[in-house]
């Protein structure tokens, strides 16, 4: 199985609790934006000076891997979500732009709903336990004391057989997004260029989670599923209105 097949299915595991987070997201329109967490806003800026010194990421590079953005000052922060006052330029997507992706949003969302009936109960409770409600810049929502030896291979072959159905496409391409520009901000041929002995370039790769599958929650950050939609219409992968 390829690398990038297995990398689709974790993507697509997404589905049963991207769900409930965009529910929670969503909601009645009328929540507030939750309030800056500023120990993560010390991560970002910690993680950014890192991995610019130490792996030679470059600022988009550090973006995507680690969630984190900067504001008009160049300062790093874990953004609230896609309209965070602190994102330059306003909110990821305008009103006319939510508008003109919504059926492409909705298809996604719809997909995922599909997911969780083709998974065993138990598989479906192991990543409630692996859920942390605690955004954290990097590892977003994963449990930091989550034991994840075993468990990617048994839902794997699950997740692959569900994105095979072409009913499913807009996952797929979503999946395929998300784990292309995981790559190409640090492809592995940069161990072969730096010349990294095999078990210091797995620790980064693992580090920067470039083999490492999404989680759910991964997807089903407002910011990701924005940035998606956005990239579609940049693409003119959605109909003009």
């Amino acid at each position: 199985m390829s690398r990038w097949v297995v990398v689709v299915a974790w993507i697509a595991l997404a589905g049963s609790l991207l769900l409930v987070e965009l529910a929670a997201a969503q909601g009645d329109g009328a929540s507030p934006s939750p309030a800056p967490n500023r120990a993560e806003d010390r991560a970002c800026a910690r993680v950014a000076r890192e991995w610019a010194d130490r792996h030679g990421l470059d600022d988009e590079g550090i973006a995507v891997l680690s969630g984190c953005r900067q504001d008009a000052g160049g300062e790093w922060f874990l953004p609230t979500g896609p309209d965070d006052p602190r994102l330059p330029g306003g909110p990821v997507l305008s009103a006319p732009e939510e508008q003109r992706t919504a059926d492409l949003l909705r298809r996604i969302e719809t997909q995922l709903a599909g997911l969780p009936a083709t998974m065993p109960p138990w598989m479906v409770e192991r990543l409630e336990e692996l859920y942390d409600p605690i955004n954290h810049a990097v590892t977003g929502h994963l449990d930091p004391d989550a034991a994840l030896a075993g468990f990617q291979d048994q839902y794997a072959a699950v997740l692959v057989s569900y994105l095979r159905d072409p009913a499913n496409r807009a996952l797929a391409d979503h999946v395929w997004w998300w784990a292309s520009r995981r790559e190409a901000a640090f492809p592995q041929s940069e161990c072969t260029r730096r010349a990294l002995p095999p078990p210091v370039c797995g620790a980064v790769v693992s580090m920067l989670r470039i083999n490492l599958p999404p989680f759910p929650w991964d997807l089903a950050d407002p910011l990701v599923l924005a940035d998606y939609l956005a990239w579609s219409l940049d693409n003119h992968l959605v109909p003009s209105r």
